[in-house]
């Protein structure tokens, strides 16, 4: 009696003889005159013990005593390895070469989810979402490869982007209001901050707006920032010039002598020059002093009226 482990079973048996009889599962060959031997194949036989006996001229060989063996199971999936995106964790990998090789079982964090033959898994899911797969193999006899090949993804986070920032300019005295806002495509809630909160004392972390009325000129720099809570975080520093109050009807007035100065200056010139015509001039009749004054009266009589006609305006555009 002999006993060997096979999966697909190839029987030679030798026997001596001038006839064979009754090859029933198998081919009969010769050898020579005498030799004979009988071949048979079996495929996907059942777990078990098999005899096996050819014949010859009514004689019987011996029993072949075979145990089929269909536990070994199929080796591991090999180079697993994951690509992400927004927001997908895509695994692939490489089949094992056995023959008899029929899928690989499908775990996530855990859990089954399929069996495939493929040589990839695709997981849809959310942002900053973490997974682990896991496999077995399988053969075609059921035979289940019990070693883990794991796995472990993680999302990547997507920046946050502060939106709503630009430099301002405020009068001391005047109210100024700022507001900002984000994007972040994994749309995270977002958490604002102010660096001169003793300025904006009642800025809101949570909307990102905010308060302040400046008392003294000047110019200050200002940082507001956005963070996700996922490590990603966006700022911008805001450049704020406060100056004077202004009085439009103030600076129109100041405006306006600052024109009549200039048209004072121009009549006193244009009067020296005139008197001293007159002095030089054999044919004047004219005393020079009555020629300054009169130039003189004329232009301020017109500065005083250009001084009216914009107060009045600025009165009306008040």
């Amino acid at each position: 009696m002999h006993r060997t482990i096979i999966k697909t079973l190839l029987l030679l048996l030798l026997f001596t003889g001038t006839a064979a009889a009754n090859p029933n599962d198998g081919a009969l060959h010769q050898i020579n005159a005498t030799h004979w031997y009988f071949e048979t194949t079996q495929t996907s036989l059942a777990d078990g013990e098999y005899s096996y006996q050819a014949f010859a001229n009514n004689v019987s060989s011996e029993y072949r005593l075979l145990y089929v063996d269909s536990y070994t199971p199929p080796n591991s999936i090999t180079s697993l390895t994951n690509h992400t995106g927004n927001f997908y964790h895509n695994w692939t990998w490489i089949n094992p070469t056995d023959s008899d090789f029929n899928y690989s079982m499908v775990y996530i964090n855990g859990v089954w989810v399929l069996n495939t033959s493929l040589t990839h898994y695709n997981l849809s899911t959310s942002p900053h979402n973490c997974s682990t797969i896991s496999t077995h193999t399988v053969d075609t006899n059921g035979n289940i490869n019990n070693t883990w090949v794991n796995h472990t993804s993680v999302i990547p986070n997507n920046p946050i982007t502060i939106m709503g920032g630009t430099d301002r300019n405020v009068d001391a005295g005047d109210l100024l209001n700022v507001s900002f806002s984000s994007s972040d495509a994994d749309g995270d809630i977002p958490v604002f901050s102010c660096s001169r909160t003793d300025l904006f004392t009642d800025f809101n972390t949570t909307t990102g707006q905010g308060n302040w009325t400046p008392s003294e000129n000047g110019v200050y720099y200002v940082d507001f920032g956005v963070s996700d809570g996922w490590g990603s975080i966006d700022n911008y520093t805001m450049t704020i010039t406060v100056g004077d109050i202004t009085n439009p009807l103030t600076s129109s007035f100041e405006t306006s002598l600052s024109l009549a100065g200039i048209l004072v200056i121009i009549a006193i010139v244009i009067g020296i020059f005139s008197m001293l015509a007159m002095m030089f001039s054999p044919t004047s009749k004219m005393d020079f002093w009555e020629v300054g004054t009169a130039a003189v009266s004329v232009i301020v009589l017109l500065s005083l009226l250009y001084i009216a006609i914009i107060l009045c305006n600025s009165i009306a555009n008040a």
